[in-house]
């Protein structure tokens, strides 16, 4: 291991490393300890996984409307000078009697100030946690999305306000290749770390077709009284993809022989 440049005596680094498992757990330790009254545990700790633009503010805004359920947005977007573990320590504290489930939503790449890869040490740590793992199978969708909120600055739109009509968009095709690519290797890394763990897969597609039905199996998984909870949001674009982007025959031409060619048909 080389810190600045320096390569560090093996000695030292088994000691660093045996500290920063001590630090997992010792968190991990501390959490639990935060979730039990009365020698059971007082409610499920859970985080929902994802990267912008694939449903996640519907399960976050969904899940508020449960009375059981106390969640919480991107706890973790950035430091700002905290601590990891305080950050975590602090938010599955003790909560009302009436909890029986709490998390938050974070994206592959939080904190943007700090470590994702330790960040998600800790929350693999954290051995009696569930997660709700929210990807979307339309990866073009996502990259169109993601450029339609960086114009309009309109991240998520309620069913009682009015739609904010978008722009045409001209997508870079390189700069959208990098995005899928970078997208499936978040995806595919996430899977494989927490592969031991107790792990709830969804799609956005499954959320949106029949989002009453999704969000009850997601009640049932955090183990909350399962309600029909109609999400408060909608979608924010109508049309077709090939109707919102401007050189959308030039992406088809750029994807023709890749594996990402089917979202161009």
């Amino acid at each position: 291991m080389k810190v600045l440049g320096v390569e560090l005596p093996l000695t030292l680094v088994r000691r660093l490393r045996a500290l920063k498992q001590l630090r997992y757990t010792v968190m991990d330790l501390a959490i639990r300890a935060g979730l039990k009254r009365g020698g059971k545990e007082h409610y499920q700790p859970f985080v929902v996984v994802s990267r912008s633009r694939t449903g996640s503010t519907l399960i976050d805004y969904s899940l508020r409307l449960h009375p059981e359920v106390e969640m919480d947005g991107e706890i973790l977007n950035r430091l700002l000078g905290r601590r990891e573990e305080q950050v975590l320590l602090n938010y599955f504290s003790n909560k009302p009697s009436n909890v029986k489930a709490a998390g938050f939503k974070i994206f592959y790449y939080h904190p943007l100030d700090g470590s994702p890869e330790f960040v998600f040490s800790l929350l693999h740590g954290m051995k009696n946690c569930k997660y709700i793992h929210l990807t979307r199978e339309n990866k073009l969708a996502v990259h169109l999305s993601r450029s339609v909120v960086e114009q309009t600055q309109a991240w998520s739109t309620k069913k009682d306000t009015p739609r904010v009509i978008a722009p045409l968009i001209t997508v870079d095709p390189e700069a959208c290749q990098e995005d899928f690519e970078r997208t499936q290797v978040w995806e595919n890394k996430f899977r494989e770390a927490f592969a031991d763990r107790e792990v709830y897969h969804i799609t956005y597609e499954d959320l949106v077709q029949e989002p009453v039905a999704a969000l009850t199996r997601i009640q049932r998984f955090l183990g909350v009284t399962p309600l029909q909870i109609a999400p408060p949001t909608k979608k924010q674009q109508r049309g077709s993809i090939a109707s919102r982007i401007a050189n959308y025959s030039e992406l088809q031409d750029h994807f023709a022989n890749t594996q990402w060619a089917n979202l161009f048909k």
